[in-house]
This record gives structure tokens, sequence and C-alpha cells, in this order.
């Protein structure tokens, strides 16, 4: 769906919408009337009570919009009731390679290719330009920004380098694939509580020359963003995109503003603020590069299919991007940022308090101000107050310890955590607890396809 023009990602919402609320009409559930209610609401870039065109929903041109809008209304008319609150969760989907983080104020999720799930889709002359986007893209929605990935974003973005969240090199993109595969099983994450999660990524470029470890810690304030390990002999520029956006806003770095389009570079910056966006800081010292330009595209680019291909007619968007430069044939690299979108004050002295355990590329951990601990063991080792046994992605925080094997291959992981408890509360059936002084636990991970296990100590 990234390379249709007449089924986005929000033409996708509208389809879900359509769905539940037929189902609501069947079944009579408050529960998915509130939730519509809700949807409907939300929407304001392209609202669902609104039909400019019958065509806009439906896939391949399909025109069963106005039923969906009529069956809508129906159901909104005749039912009384409120709207379904926004509920915060971090789940993972292990068979997907996917998973999603939703807070009060904004929404993320990440694209990642492994073993099991391919890098992209290109197929029928379509995703053209999806080289990186399972490479870690991450995605960051916004309520003030709710058609920014289907307002002529793919058409235009630089997909060649700059997808937020990519290790990336500085050269030409590979052949597409059809379907491409990673190299690599160590890919899943996490998730804690409903606030906090870890993702991780072993991640091999699609020619195999670049490698790096990969971390992402998702808390209610913040994406805490980690990478070591990179190392590459192809001779391109590797960079890491912390952000590339399409924004009118002007970018403030420590204060300074940078309105007009160029390159420049910023050194040790304490903060980048990119209004009505997001936040952004490094959590090592090093330099920033930042770009902004104005870029044109077609959709017809990105969407060559027979029957779904876009129009030529050509959209200009204003891009703002910031990444970090590991030079040519780097070993070892590494990278450590934050990104708070729709930052408050309180969020952001929150997330800023964030420390880095440790980031290399045997294991990644952050801790944060409200002591919860995420850790990513690409290898047995111990981060913080963790030691596990082996390659898993591990929270601990107020009392309860989950834990997951993101390669799916493994059979046993042990955990250990340096802390007393002094009874069990819950405990998931793969998890064993072997001893409370200190917690020690054998999580039975095998068989499992990378589910997140739980026990709770009191």
């Amino acid at each position: 769906m990234l390379s249709r023009q007449s089924e986005t990602g929000h033409d996708a919402g509208h389809i879900l919408i359509s769905a539940v609320v037929l189902l609501a009409l069947r079944s009579g559930s408050t529960e998915l009337t509130s939730l519509v209610r809700k949807w409907i609401a939300d929407d304001t870039w392209a609202p669902y009570l609104d039909v400019p065109d019958v065509h806009r929903f439906a896939p391949f041109n399909d025109p069963v919009g106005v039923p969906g809008v009529e069956f809508a209304e129906q159901l909104l008319a005749g039912s009384a009731g409120k709207a379904a609150a926004a509920v915060p969760v971090h789940r993972t989907f292990p068979q997907e390679d996917r998973m999603v983080h939703t807070t009060a104020r904004w929404t993320a999720s990440l694209g990642v290719g492994s073993t099991r799930i391919c890098r992209y889709e290109s197929i029928n002359g379509q995703n053209l330009h999806g080289w990186y986007v399972g490479d870690g893209c991450l995605y960051v929605f916004l309520p003030n920004q709710q058609g920014h990935y289907s307002d002529a974003y793919w058409p235009t973005v630089d997909a060649t380098l700059l997808l937020p969240g990519t290790t990336t090199k500085a050269s030409t993109p590979p052949a597409l694939g059809s379907t491409p595969l990673s190299s690599k099983a160590f890919v899943g994450g996490v998730g804690l509580d409903s606030g906090h999660g870890a993702q991780a990524l072993d991640f091999v470029s699609q020619d195999g020359t670049l490698t790096a470890h990969k971390s992402w810690f998702f808390t209610p304030e913040a994406v805490i963003c980690l990478g070591a390990g990179i190392t590459d002999a192809s001779g391109a520029v590797v960079r890491t995109t912390i952000e590339n956006r399409s924004t009118s806003a002007p970018l403030l770095v420590d204060g300074r503003s940078y309105a007009s389009d160029g390159s420049w570079t910023a050194s040790d910056p304490r903060w980048l603020d990119l209004p009505g966006v997001a936040g952004y800081f490094l959590l090592e010292k090093g330099k920033v590069a930042l770009k902004r330009e104005s870029r044109t595209g077609a959709w017809r680019d990105v969407d060559t299919g027979a029957n779904t291909k876009g129009s030529t007619d050509p959209y200009t968007r204003h891009y703002q991007s910031v990444f970090l430069d590991h030079g040519t044939n780097p070993v070892g690299a590494h990278y450590a940022y934050g990104v708070v979108p729709a930052p408050t004050v309180a969020g952001l002295a929150i997330a800023r308090l964030t420390r880095v355990l440790t980031n290399t590329a045997d294991v990644q951990a952050v801790r944060t101000i409200t002591g919860q601990e995420l850790a990513v063991f690409f290898g047995a080792g111990t981060a913080g107050s963790v030691t596990a046994s082996a390659p898993s992605a591990v929270g601990w925080g107020n009392g309860t310890l989950a834990v997951a094997d993101p390669s799916q291959l493994g059979s046993t992981v042990r955990v250990t955590v340096r802390s007393h408890a002094r009874r069990i509360v819950h405990a998931d059936p793969a998890v064993q607890v072997v001893s409370l002084r200190p917690l020690v636990v054998d999580v039975a991970v095998g068989g499992t396809q990378g589910a997140t296990h739980r026990v709770t100590v009191g």
C-alpha cells in the first residue's frame, strides 16, 4: 500500500472503519460503536463521512465508499454513547516482525525484515522505491499530521538514503527483489507493559556489505534509538537517519532556526526541535547533519502496475532531514539518540533523563527515570540489574519481568535480576521461577514464536 495512490494507509484505515461499522450494526456492540465514534471523530485529514470522490475508499477503484458512509451514518444516528478513549499500548506481532506503540499523544511502529518476513514487497510494478522500508524504518504518527504518509510522501521522499531509523549507504540502491528476505533471524522484541517495550534488529544490508546491531526502546514519552557494531567495507558513506519529515516548519537547533533550503552540520547539539512534529537529542556527543530541500515526484514513479498505477501529476513537498554520518568503511561505529514526538515540557524532561546502560554490539539497554530497564541481548550478557544466558529481549520494572526470543530459534533463556522478591504474583506457563532471592527464572521460549513471557513478583 505504500505506493498505491488510491489505497494509501489512510484509505486502509477507512476500510477498517467500514468493516467495524458493519460488525457493530449486526452485533449491537456498544464497544465497537464507541470505537467507530472515536475513529470518525478523529479523522480530520480525509473525513470518513465526506466523499468528494466515490473511489477514495476502495482498493483498485471499486466504488464502495458511499454505502460505507451510509452504514456509518445509520449506526451513529441509531445509538447513543461516547467515543472510546485512547488506550496506551505496546504490542509486538512476532509472526509478522511488526510492533505498535501507542500513547495518548502519538503512535510509532517499525518496518523490519528477517529470515521470516521479507524486507519489502515489490511486484506487479508496485513499490518501486521500497529498497529500505524493511531496514528499520521508524514511523511516527501524529494527530495533527494524519495524512503525512498518505499525502504524496512516497513519491517525494528520498527513499534512496534517508528513511527515518535506517542505517544505509550513500550508493545506488540494490536491485529490487520481489520479496527479499534478510539472512538474520534475530529480529523482534518484548513488551513490558502498556507503556514500555524494546525492539531489536540484527541488520545486514540487502547486498550483505553493511551490518549493524540496532535497538529501539519505547517509553510513554520517547523512542530511544541505539546502534552499534556498524561496519561496512563498500567504500560508500554510511548514514543513520534520525528524521526525514515532510513539513514546512523550520528546524530549531539549540534555538537557531534553519528555515531555508540547504545543508548544514551541527556539533554536539543539546536539542533539536521540529515544531509540530518532534524533538530530538543525542545521548552521545557527535556531529549531526541537517538537510532541508524541496522534492518533486509523481505516484507513477513508485507504481506502474496495470490496475494500480498512479497519476503522472507532479507533487512537490518540503522535507527536513536530520542524520548521522558514520563516514566510509566504518568499523564498529555506533549512535545513541532520542526521538520525542509531540513533546511537552514534562515529557521532554523525563525523556532526557533516560540513561543508556550499555550500547555495544553484544548488549544494548536503557533505564528510564521511573526505573524500567529495557535490554536487547544479541548474546549472553549483563545490562544494569539484568543478566541473560542467551540472545533475548528483556524488560524489568515494577516487579514484572518480561522475556522474549526475537530469533524464534532458542529453547530456554535464564534471566537473573539483581533484586529480591518474597512471592510470585503471576507467572506465564513458559516461566519457571528458580529463585526469588535473587530473582532467577528459566523461560521456555522454544516453539513460542517470539512471544513475550511475563512473571510478576511481590
